[in-house]
């Protein structure tokens, strides 16, 4: 075998989608999009959503509606209509389900749809546009400023639907992975999450971010067989576990993260709190 064919292989991802499931060596798997926190809405990390607000030149969408919240001057009319269709593609759809005494399907309505109509995720009723980028593309929208969302068809029957064409942005920067910055300014996934984290951080008092947040630490099987160890948010370890209480004098409170997370919060390494001899990254200043 030649020096050649003896020489490692170098992975070099050219593809876009080979690049979006690249994770360099070192990064844990959470620190993926696929497997990031995003049990509530926003999550602690990033809102995604977030990144097609902007993809319409002119003007801004709602992260979770059809609703066109802020223009550019040229397109101030804009304001306040919703987005029925893009190149023909609906963006919104019916909310469809059993009745109440299971007997029939019907429309179903509530406090946040009263029309019975909900707006479907962004990155689904993009998709198709997003090889548009620097194109125009026929973009349906009301005609008139739409308070509530309305159907497709109720907004035909209305004459309550205009087609404008709008330009696509790119949503990638030219051969790369990256999401193109003039369509998603930095700030603008994180800028909608909870705000302050610790509040959602403290209120999760399950199983919840097991990724981030463990629950049950420095666990070890007695002889016995009874395991034992700490809840994290204990103040103290002791090895009896304490079930999380925000009233508890024992747990981390809501003020411990707010005034003091870096040292209230810990580092696992297998499982185990790092010993305190680690130094943090960045030695809170005390003066």
């Amino acid at each position: 075998m030649s020096d050649q064919n003896n020489r490692p292989t170098i992975l070099d991802p050219r593809n876009l989608s080979a690049q979006l499931h690249y994770r360099p060596a070192g990064n844990p798997p959470p620190a993926t999009l696929e497997t990031t926190i995003g049990n509530t809405c926003p999550g602690l990390e990033l809102d995604f959503r977030a990144a097609w607000r902007m993809l319409l030149v002119g003007i801004t969408l709602l992260e979770h509606d059809n609703l066109v919240i802020a223009t550019d001057p040229p397109f101030a009319a804009m304001k306040g209509r919703r987005l029925l269709r893009i190149e023909g593609k609906p963006v919104i759809t019916k909310v469809i389900g059993p009745s109440t005494d299971l007997t029939t399907t019907e429309l179903l309505t509530s406090e946040d749809y009263p029309a019975g109509v909900i707006t479907m995720e962004w990155s689904n009723g993009f998709a198709e546009v997003l090889r548009k980028a620097g194109q125009t593309v026929l973009c349906e929208f009301t005609a008139r400023p739409q308070e509530v969302r309305i159907s497709y068809e109720q907004a035909v029957k209305d004459h309550n639907v205009q087609t404008i064409p709008f330009q696509i942005r790119p949503f990638f920067t030219a051969n790369t992975a990256a999401i193109e910055p003039a369509t998603v300014p930095a700030g603008v996934m994180t800028q909608g999450l909870c705000s302050p984290w610790q509040n959602d951080y403290r209120e999760c008092v399950c199983y919840y971010w097991a990724s981030s947040r463990p629950d049950f630490v420095n666990a070890e099987v007695t002889p016995t067989g009874e395991v034992r160890g700490d809840n994290w948010m204990q103040k103290e370890r002791t090895g009896t576990y304490v079930i999380d209480n925000y009233e508890d004098s024992r747990m981390i409170t809501y003020d411990d993260l707010f005034q003091n997370w870096e040292e209230a919060l810990k580092f696992q390494l297998a499982g185990h709190d790092a010993p305190d001899a680690i130094p943090l990254p960045f030695p809170k200043d005390k003066a």
